[in-house]
């Protein structure tokens, strides 16, 4: 198929179309996978949950089932480990990048794993929004250091 201007429009108009509803699913699987986990973890770790949070999760999760919520690392681990896949996080600001893990086994000093790249940027909006760009195929990235794993 040519790529004319009126097909990329074509394109353009049904991913638009397709993206709040897609995000919406995403969205409903962080919630019910992040609830079933809350309930299995310890008063000790939902109360450290939500000293993290600063809400309770109850609130959390109206917060990330919210359309003009655009997530956050938890959510991203979510979606991780119901994917079962490596996400590596590029933040505004720089600083090194997170590597989000679906498995909780420990990872060597130096392991190669398959990941997707995740790049978040700010918009520059007045309502503090972000932009996000993914990759759309995996590659094997090189872990030197354990301390930004989540």
């Amino acid at each position: 198929t040519a790529w004319t201007n009126l097909s990329i429009k074509r394109g353009e108009r049904h991913l638009a179309d397709a993206l709040p509803a897609a995000s919406k699913q995403l969205r409903a699987i962080a919630v019910a996978d992040l609830q079933q986990r809350f309930n299995k973890f310890s008063e000790r770790v939902q109360a450290q949950l939500f000293q993290a949070l600063g809400k309770s999760f109850d609130e959390y999760l109206e917060q990330l089932r919210s359309p003009e919520y655009t997530g956050d690392l938890l959510c991203l681990w979510a979606l991780a480990m119901h994917f079962k896949k490596n996400i590596l996080v590029f933040r505004p600001g720089g600083g090194l990048p997170v590597l989000i893990t679906f498995s909780n086994s420990a990872i060597s000093e130096v392991e190669k794993l398959p990941t997707y790249h995740l790049a978040i940027t700010a918009s520059g909006g007045s309502k503090g929004t972000a932009n996000w760009f993914c990759s759309a195929k995996k590659s094997v990235r090189v872990r030197m250091s354990n301390q930004n794993q989540i």
